[in-house]
C-alpha cells in the first residue's frame, strides 16, 4: 500500500483545467465534464491522507472488480463515496510525474469517490494516468461487475489516527526501543462502536513469536497477548 497526504487548495473544476494543463497534464473531455459537474465541490486547506491499494493486491482478474476494491476498503474503515471528495484525483495527478507512477508499477491511480455522471451519462471516477505515453487526468466507468487491470491503483482516504492512539504508539515505541532486535512493522486503528481498539503488531526477527498489544478503550491499560 503506497500512502501520502494531499491538501486541497480551494481550486474549481475549470481552474483545475488550466493548472492542469499548465503542468504539462492533458484532461480527457469525460474528466473535464466530471470537473464542470455541480458535483465536484472543491475544498480549502483540507488535508487528506490517502492509500493506494496496488491492482496486484487481487491476485486475479476476476476478482478485481469495482464491488470487491470497494469491499477491501470498507473492510479497512477508509474513506470512498461521498466521504472522498473527487477532488484528491486531481492533486495525486498535481503530485505523482508519470515517471514516479511508472516507478511504483502502475498506469493508473482511481480516486474511489462517489461516481459523477459524466457527458456520456455514465458513472465515472476521476484517476491520474499516463494512457498513451502522456500524462493525462482521465475517467473510469464505475460498474460494479468492472475488472481492473493489474497496473491500477486504487485511492481511499485513511481517517486520522486519534490522540489516543498516538499516544498509544508513542508509548510502545519509546518501550520497543530499549529491545534488541525489535521491529515496528505496522499498526492499525479502529473504531468499534463506542469503544477505540489499536492493534500494534511487534515482530522479532530472530523469533518466529510475535506480540500483539490491544488497548480496548480510551484510558485502558495496554495489555500484551503472545500469540
Amino acid at each position: 500500500t503506497i500512502r501520502f497526504s494531499v491538501t486541497s487548495n480551494g481550486l474549481s473544476g475549470e481552474e483545475w483545467i488550466t493548472h492542469l494543463e499548465g503542468l504539462g497534464h492533458r484532461g480527457s473531455d469525460y474528466a473535464k465534464s466530471l470537473l464542470r459537474a455541480p458535483a465536484f465541490r472543491p475544498t480549502r486547506g483540507v488535508t487528506t491522507t490517502i492509500a493506494v491499494i496496488p491492482g496486484s493486491f487481487w491476485k486475479t482478474d476476476a476478482g478485481r472488480t469495482t464491488s470487491n476494491i470497494r469491499a477491501e476498503g470498507s473492510k479497512r474503515d477508509w474513506k470512498q463515496g461521498l466521504d472522498l471528495n473527487p477532488e484528491v484525483a486531481c492533486l495525486i495527478r498535481e503530485m505523482f510525474s508519470d515517471e514516479e507512477l511508472k516507478d511504483r508499477g502502475l498506469w493508473a491511480i482511481v480516486a474511489m469517490h462517489e461516481p459523477i455522471n459524466g457527458s456520456d451519462g455514465n458513472p465515472n471516477l476521476l484517476a491520474a494516468n499516463r494512457n498513451d505515453d502522456d500524462s493525462w487526468l482521465d475517467t473510469y466507468y464505475d460498474n460494479p461487475d468492472n475488472q481492473w487491470n493489474v497496473d491500477n491503483g486504487f485511492a481511499f482516504g485513511v481517517p486520522p489516527v486519534s490522540s489516543v492512539a498516538a499516544t498509544a504508539v508513542s508509548h510502545l515505541e519509546r518501550q520497543f526501543a530499549l529491545l534488541d532486535p525489535v521491529s515496528l512493522i505496522d499498526y492499525a486503528s479502529r473504531r468499534a462502536s463506542s469503544q477505540f481498539r489499536l492493534m500494534v503488531a511487534i515482530e522479532r526477527p530472530t523469533s518466529s513469536r510475535s506480540m500483539r498489544y490491544f488497548p480496548t478503550r480510551p484510558g485502558s491499560r495496554i495489555w500484551r497477548c503472545p500469540t
